[in-house]
């Protein structure tokens, strides 16, 4: 019985987690948290790092984490695009 009472509780939670995110949608909500670069940041990012940047170099001057530098690079290919020209 105790199992069952467990289990509709969760049942019940879950459903009010859905319920409640659909509406913060509905309301037009951002879900989740925020970007750590804005889009004019992201774009200047990807310049410097096609003109040659490293990575943690562009990371220790936007003060953010090389992943979070290398999420915006894969986010448009630019990792791809470079290991793929031929070296100089």
């Amino acid at each position: 019985m105790d199992t069952q009472r467990r289990l509709l509780q969760r049942n019940m939670i879950s459903e009010n987690t859905r319920e409640g995110v659909a509406a913060a949608e509905a309301a037009g909500k951002t879900l989740g948290r925020p970007n750590a670069l804005d889009p004019s940041t992201a774009t200047a990012i990807m310049a410097a790092y096609r003109q040659g940047a490293a990575v943690k170099a562009l990371a220790r001057q936007h003060r953010v984490a090389p992943k979070t530098i290398r999420r915006v690079l894969d986010a448009v290919g630019a990792r791809e695009l470079r290991s793929s020209c031929p070296a100089s």
